[in-house]
């Protein structure tokens, strides 16, 4: 009875967190707080449980004497579903694009191909095929319903599939036909078992006045596949109001209409019984009086339509949140309809987010093959596809965020075992030291108090990672574009590939900054406040964009180690100079900054919000798609800069949050409604702490409505500066907090001593994530040799000044050499960012005895969404070796490791544990 209890409140969460008020994540941690108290209660009444006689154990009941589908095979560790349907006659240059990594089923109408049969089996998907429902008329015969479910067990065998599903779409249902479908899918079920089954639905239970029997279907079926297309009376017909109200739109569901339908479903159906799906296709209408249905229209001939210049207006259409083309003439040659309506990645992105929220079980689309492939060596379309698969992807991590705890009782003998990779400046060997070197563990049962401890609680998570990285400047660009083609493909996979950092952050900027060659914006035309002139054909040509589309395609290369690739975070340094107040010149230039920066005009704030909102329009156009925003790099210390100035913009406190309220807010959640906008992105201490910065943002701001997270730079008492991280996550915990810049001086200047300088990467990283930090992003991830260039010079001009401003890189070029040199920062954000995906937690570590950040011992621990634990500790000595010891918290394993750390090195130890079984 208690285990029902907490089953029923845990499913029930997400609605009660709706209630508790308006603000997006003040509900979704209030969420996670519930979720984690229940994971703790269940935990333990799973460990009292399986200590009661086998004979007091209550035995299982099934609902219907017919029985019901096995869970799926991999699916009960609480990794939720990904599907992906498919017309089956497909070729390989289409499936081969798919991201496999992270579809768990797959649906047919045909039967596959024996390659993509293979490709399935090799990445453990399931396959289903459809086994075209019989006439209702036949459903109240038993042995018609016998002779169906036969024919569904042979159709399994024969085309060796995991299971079959039903698509039938009928309408006017007798209520005894009603009745007559749940049996039958009770029949098929229990015949094909071991095997399963499930059940493709509308997009609400109401839907076209269908009103199966949902909740027998559903425990009939090992889940629901919630069809959103299908969402409103005759909606593929045309569009009509509902007794819900203006939710109707031609083919797309809004994300009310998505709710409603989801809401209503949880009335009757548990959450870890529904998967949602979309379409991956959009319709074609003619707009008359009202929208006259013309056809569908695949995703991929829609980028074809855009492509085709017969378009005059693309814009996103509130009512249905969904985009919308409108054509010249017909859209298509030879095709009815002179308007679409679709979604792209960006709008599924919110509508996806509806199942996570609700914590269903699992999401999909219909279909995968609807996506544009390469033809003849050209892919003019990665980036499109590739945001599709990211939006599925995220969605799908966001779920597995919510699995299961790890396992906390089991067998007294086992032990736990594990991976060690070691990193040491000069151990074993100075000529041969360690780099990631692998070695197996075993834990053991002995403890030994003298040693310096890491007690891990893997059951206890913390705040969740959103991964790690580095930033991709002018002058970046212009280095890789000073290497041969084979240096440059070394760059990207060693930066961004599978065999690589695999960084799944990075920063670009928002026009030029100080790691520029030139100081430019986007629109120069002094008064053009519509922004008519503004375009970034600078970092077009300047190889900035093809960096960065080349980072997000190795990213995504298999196996991707964070779901979804890299996320992107821009930052402005200065608004064009035209905007600005001139400081010891007689008018605003880029370099340099006033105190207010920006001439105080109401005109000139809306026309900057506007350049930001047409910079993330036209990077997505040029197939980069931004997460993320800062407002000011460094608002607070990047100004009255003498004799020498770069690219800044001085915004107190009060003028940031002011800005942000009045302007950048609304202009951004308008445009770009998935874009997050992050604040501060300068100093944890500059004159006053952060957290006192952040209080004067969001008390202009009237509160953090238009608020996501805080950026923040690791300058500023810089390695002693935690306790102001501290204080800004107990203030304001549910902001995502983001280390967003971090480099090191000039490599000519370090005197020997780059593994000492190095080593300061792993301490911040460190004390960054044991204080609420979410991720850590460094500067520039390529320099040349000198740590430039830079272009540092006099306000009023565009001259760059040799040798100022230089700094370390990860990597370092010597372009006339054509030789790549990888400092120390390179090996030890290794161990952080090969490691650790996006979508983990940190969870508690508590250390005896604590010793100082920058000379002893320190550790993070981390639990993956694999369930894998990490822990990253270091030694920032750089003479003496540290003994210590690792006792992970599960019970029932022998779960201590004594281990040594030498002199400058670093351990990532990272050990799988067992998924525990909720009751």
């Amino acid at each position: 009875e208690m285990c029902q209890l907490f089953s029923t409140f845990w499913d029930q969460t997400p609605r009660l967190t709706r209630r508790i008020g308006p603000g997006r994540r003040r509900k979704r941690d209030t969420m996670r707080s519930l979720q984690t108290s229940l994971k703790v209660a269940i935990s333990a009444l799973t460990t009292i449980a399986t200590a009661l006689p086998a004979e007091s154990q209550p035995q299982r009941t099934l609902v219907s004497d017919v029985g019901q589908s096995a869970i799926l095979d991999g699916d009960a560790s609480g990794t939720s579903i990904l599907f992906a349907f498919t017309a089956g006659g497909i070729d390989e240059s289409n499936w081969k694009t798919w991201d496999w990594g992270n579809i768990t089923h797959l649906g047919f109408w045909s039967n596959p191909s024996d390659d993509l049969r293979a490709q399935a089996a090799s990445h453990n998907v399931k396959l289903f095929q459809d086994c075209s429902t019989p006439d209702k008329t036949t459903w109240g015969s038993s042995s018609d319903r016998a002779a169906f479910a036969e024919k569904c067990a042979s159709q399994i065998s024969q085309n060796k599939l995991d299971g079959v599903f039903f698509d039938f779409e009928g309408t006017g249902l007798t209520a005894s036909q009603k009745n007559d479908y749940t049996t039958l899918a009770q029949t098929v079920s229990a015949k094909i078992a071991p095997k399963s089954l499930f059940i493709c639905v509308g997009g609400r239970p109401s839907y076209e006045n269908r009103d199966y029997d949902y909740a027998g279907l559903a425990n009939a079926a090992d889940f629901l596949f919630v069809m959103m297309y299908d969402m409103h009376l005759y909606d593929d017909y045309t569009c009509m109001s509902t007794s819900q109200g203006n939710i109707c739109s031609p083919a797309e569901a809004s994300i009310r209409a998505v709710q409603a339908g989801t809401e209503e479903y949880l009335k009757i159906v548990p959450a870890n019984k529904l998967v949602m799906g979309f379409p991956w296709y959009g319709q074609r209408y003619t707009q008359v009086a009202v929208p006259i249905n013309e056809g569908q229209i695949d995703y991929k001939d829609v980028l074809a339509v855009m492509d085709s210049g017969v378009v005059v207006k693309q814009e996103f259409d509130k009512d249905s949140d969904s985009q919308t083309l409108t054509c010249k003439a017909a859209c298509e040659p030879g095709k009815k309809g002179g308007k679409i309506w679709f979604d792209d990645a960006t709008t599924l992105k919110a509508k996806y987010a509806v199942a996570v929220s609700a914590g269903l079980r699992g999401i999909g689309m219909w279909c995968a093959d609807k996506l544009p492939t390469p033809e003849n060596g050209q892919d003019p379309h990665f980036a499109q596809r590739n945001a599709m698969w990211v939006t599925v992807s995220a969605a799908k991590a966001g779920l597995d965020d919510r699995a299961a705890p790890v396992q906390t009782s089991g067998s007294t003998s086992a032990a736990l075992q594990g991976k060690l990779f070691a990193t040491s400046e000069k151990y074993p060997s100075t000529s041969a030291p360690d780099r990631l070197a692998e070695s197996d563990v075993t834990f053991n049962a002995t403890l030994n108090s003298a040693l310096p401890t890491l007690s891990v609680h893997p059951a206890t998570p913390l705040q969740p990672i959103l991964g790690f990285g580095g930033a991709i400047t002018e002058a970046v660009a212009t280095v890789f574009g000073q290497l041969p083609q084979k240096l440059q493909d070394e760059v990207v996979e060693a930066l961004w590939g599978p065999t690589g950092q695999r960084y799944s952050l990075g920063r670009t900027t928002i026009g030029s900054t100080d790691f520029s060659v030139s100081v430019y914006s986007y629109n120069d035309h002094s008064g053009d406040l519509e922004q008519g002139n503004f375009t970034i054909d600078h970092d077009e040509r300047n190889g900035v964009h093809d960096l960065i589309r080349r980072a997000s395609k190795a990213a995504m290369t298999p196996p991707v180690a964070s779901p979804g690739g890299i996320e992107w975070l821009a930052s402005p340094w200065s608004p064009p100079g035209w905007m600005k107040q001139g400081w010891m010149t007689r008018k605003g230039y880029m370099r340099n900054s006033a105190k207010p920066g920006m001439i105080q005009d109401d005109k000139l704030f809306a026309s900057y919000a506007l350049y930001t909102s047409k910079y993330l329009s036209a990077m997505k156009s040029a197939g980069i798609n931004i997460s993320r925003v800062t407002i000011q790099n460094e608002p607070d210390s990047a100004d009255h800069m003498f004799p020498v100035a770069y690219p800044a913009c001085n915004f107190n406190g009060t003028d940031e949050g002011d800005y942000l309220r009045r302007f950048l807010g609304p202009q951004l959640r308008a445009d770009h409604p998935d874009i997050e906008i992050y604040i501060h992105d300068g100093q944890k201490f500059h004159d006053v702490p952060i957290a006192d910065r952040v209080d004067a943002i969001v008390k202009a701001a009237n509160g953090t409505e238009y608020i996501d997270g805080v950026a923040f730079h690791w300058y500023g008492n810089n390695l002693d500066n935690y306790n102001y991280l501290a204080d800004l996550h107990a203030k304001y915990p549910s902001l995502s907090l983001l280390a967003s810049e971090a480099t090191l001086q000039d490599p000519r200047t370090q005197g020997g001593k780059d593994w000492d300088e190095g080593m300061k990467y792993m301490v911040d990283i460190i004390g960054d994530l044991n204080n609420g930090a979410t991720g850590w992003i460094e500067w520039n991830v390529l320099l040349d040799t000198t740590g430039g260039p830079t272009c540092i010079g006099p306000t009023a001009t565009t001259f760059c000044t040799p040798e100022v401003g230089h700094c370390d890189a990860p990597i370092l070029a010597d372009t006339k050499k054509g030789i790549l040199e990888y400092r120390p920062t390179y090996h030890i954000m290794a161990h952080v960012s090969r490691f650790i995906p996006r979508g983990s937690r940190v969870v508690s570590l508590t250390q005896t005895p604590t010793m100082p950040v920058t000379t002893g011992l320190s550790a993070v621990g981390v639990l993956t969404p694999n369930n894998d634990l990490v822990v990253v500790a270091m030694n920032p000595d750089p003479k003496n070796p540290v003994e210590y010891q690792v006792v992970v918290d599960v019970s029932g394993a022998s779960n201590v490791l004594k281990l040594s750390l030498p002199p400058n090195s670093v351990h990532t130890l990272v050990v799988p544990l067992a998924p525990s079984k909720f009751v």
